[in-house]
């Protein structure tokens, strides 16, 4: 009995001594606690990093490992994107940032757009974060300078050409901006057209060049001209006529970067 007395007031004794712990500390390791839940990317986010990995190599035929660092490389370029809005779009008084496209096959070179005078006049503080973006994930970013319109100038045109298109009873139609310069529309053959269909037109998904080509060399497209008159300037607009638009053209790029 004595022994079981001695257990006891041992027992009682280190609860009473037992420090408890101070509110402050509690908070503390709370804000430890969710800090790291912030920073640390859950396991069904890494799971499903992984999986979209596996899709997208076995899509393209790609390996892996290439996948993997194309999907990472993908979105270090968004980044940069962001950084290249709110550094030539923001903080100065005329918006010059053209749009982007991100590498079309692991390793391939990226490329910005920019609004300027000429092909040579690119923005001065350009290099610093491209640097950055090179050391990070191996790419090179190709500078297309010289381009007429903003991409928020070319967001203004695509407004209005719905406008256009909606006042004179074009029921469906869809419109897309490409990098350099360049508004592809697509509208519905209406009875009284005097236009026909156009022609199939091959998948040249990721050449943005051709079209941009025609533009820097002043080519109009007579259909652009004529449908969208009260637009004035259709410098870059291509139309294409179709039997059937059912739904928005899709295209495989936008201007924050693509595949």
């Amino acid at each position: 009995m004595a022994a079981r007395s001695i257990i006891l007031l041992l027992v009682v004794v280190g609860i009473a001594f037992a420090s408890p712990v101070p509110a402050e500390r509690q908070q503390k390791e709370k804000e430890i606690k969710e800090d790291k839940e912030v920073d640390t990317p859950s396991l069904m986010e890494a799971e499903a990093f992984d999986e979209d990995c596996k899709l997208v190599a076995s899509w393209f035929d790609w390996n892996y490992a290439e996948t993997r660092q194309h999907l990472r490389n993908q979105q270090e370029f968004e980044k940069l994107v962001e950084k290249a809005q709110g550094i030539w779009n923001f903080t100065i008084e005329e918006k010059i940032f053209a749009g982007s496209v991100f590498s079309r096959t692991p390793g391939a070179p990226t490329r910005l757009y920019f609004k300027s005078e000429d092909e040579n006049n690119c923005p001065e503080d350009v290099q610093k974060p491209l640097r950055s973006f090179a050391e990070k994930t191996g790419l090179s970013v190709e500078l297309h300078c010289g381009m007429r319109f903003s991409f928020f100038e070319q967001e203004d045109r695509v407004a209005k050409i719905d406008d256009i298109l909606a006042r004179q009873g074009f029921k469906h139609a869809s419109s897309a901006i490409q990098p350099g310069d360049v508004i592809l529309v697509s509208v519905e053959r209406t009875r009284n057209m005097k236009y026909k269909p156009s022609e199939p037109q091959e998948d040249n998904s990721g050449d943005y060049d051709t079209l941009a080509g025609l533009v820097q060399n002043g080519y109009q497209d007579p259909i652009a001209k004529d449908i969208l008159s009260d637009l004035g300037d259709t410098t870059g607009i291509f139309v294409s006529i179709m039997d059937n638009v059912g739904e928005p053209m899709e295209m495989d790029d936008h201007a924050y970067g693509g595949r």
